[in-house]
């Protein structure tokens, strides 16, 4: 672009920044997020919510602390991106860890924070931490959340949360099915 007498801005290096962290090429994006800090550009919000798309849980940390030292936050919006990257990728421990992390930078959780973390907690199979942050929602001021209340529902016998292992009761002599249509019976004693 410079041999045509074209000078980036940031647009130009985030449209090649964002490419790279959705391949996962993150140390390609790290030498064009230096080449625009030589350039005396600064990274925006929109630069910064590209790594943490794609960035480890310390990778994460790191990013929110680039971008409070240059000024960029992190607000709201990037945590919301954050948990919603950690519950998709099946991490709820993760996303727990950023609900501190959001504390301590001074943001201030709104209710589209906490339906996704107890959205995310629930369907990760952590119900009970899900119906306490859900109490804590509703303990400060924020309306029932329909969706959420049939989500946190006492599981019913025979259904199975995944994360701790709990299974229904099976009456001995009664047929189970497992995936694939395996037939299994239980020997009666």
């Amino acid at each position: 672009m410079k041999e045509r007498g074209l000078q980036p801005d940031c647009t130009s290096y985030n449209s090649m920044i964002r490419p790279l962290c959705e391949t996962k090429k993150l140390e390609e994006a790290r030498i064009i997020l230096s080449a625009m800090i030589g350039e005396n550009l600064n990274p925006t919000m929109e630069t910064y919510h590209a790594f943490l798309e794609e960035t480890s849980f310390e990778g994460t940390l790191e990013v929110l602390n680039r971008m409070k030292k240059a000024g960029f936050g992190p607000n709201a919006s990037t945590f919301l991106l954050i948990l919603g990257k950690f519950f998709k990728l099946e991490q709820p421990e993760n996303a727990l860890k950023i609900w501190v992390e959001l504390k301590q930078y001074e943001v201030v959780p709104d209710s589209s924070h906490y339906v996704v973390l107890v959205q995310g907690l629930a369907t990760c199979g952590f119900l009970i931490k899900a119906r306490e942050f859900y109490a804590e929602m509703r303990s400060k001021g924020f309306l029932d959340d329909p969706k959420l209340m049939k989500l946190l529902k006492e599981p019913t016998c025979g259904n199975s949360d995944r994360r701790k292992g709990h299974v229904g009761l099976v009456k001995r002599g009664t047929q189970l099915r497992h995936r694939k249509s395996n037939m299994m019976r239980w020997k009666k004693t």
